[in-house]
């Protein structure tokens, strides 16, 4: 008989070493991906340890924009991770585009982004 736990467990494992994709953790530990899916909505304590491997990869995605932002370095790699950000981070915000309701619902032009921690703003003309 399979140990349930012990293959959760498995597959949290799978998840970190996979940097949070689902597909390549269960491959990794041979199972299906319904088989994910259905521990995920029956087991909230299960759920929750998914949900914190994807905010601690959250995270660190975050601290590399921050840190090549404020070197003002590799540009390909800012864009990069910006696109993983707005694929994976929408609940933080990300891919998330707003409109003023007085534009008659088009879009607003593009805005300086200012780094709060740092208080410098990224150049003009900064390619990203």
């Amino acid at each position: 008989m399979i140990d349930t736990a012990k293959q959760q467990q498995r597959f949290i494992d799978a998840l970190v070493s996979a940097d949070g994709n689902v597909s390549a953790a269960c491959k990794r530990v041979g199972i299906a991906r319904a088989t994910f899916y259905n521990w995920r909505d029956t087991n909230t304590e299960f759920a929750e340890r998914v949900d914190d491997v994807r905010e601690k990869i959250l995270d660190e995605l975050e601290q590399s924009l921050r840190d090549i932002a404020r070197d003002r370095t590799d540009a390909d790699s800012f864009k990069a991770l910006r696109l993983i950000l707005e694929a994976r981070g929408r609940g933080r915000g990300y891919g998330v585009r707003a409109a003023d309701v007085t534009t008659g619902g088009q879009a607003l032009p593009p805005c300086k982004i200012v780094w709060i921690e740092s208080g410098e703003q990224i150049p003009d003309d900064y390619d990203y």
